[in-house]
């Protein structure tokens, strides 16, 4: 998620330095995963930090 916003506020910025049409089209597929992505995040995140991915982890470390 923040590459992709790192990669849309670059590409933004030198399409308006250059004004390079084409560049346009690569922000609105930024913005558009970036959108995609923040919709997602939360549950991804909250499966993440679940007891059970807690304990499968923790089971993981200790068998090392």
């Amino acid at each position: 998620l923040n590459d992709a916003e790192v990669s849309r506020a670059l590409m933004a910025a030198l399409q308006a330095q250059t004004g390079i049409k084409s560049l346009g089209r690569y922000v609105r597929a930024q913005e558009k995963a970036i959108q995609k992505l923040s919709e997602e995040a939360p549950e991804r995140f909250h499966r993440f930090v679940a007891n059970a991915n807690r304990r499968r982890l923790a089971l993981a470390l200790a068998h090392l």
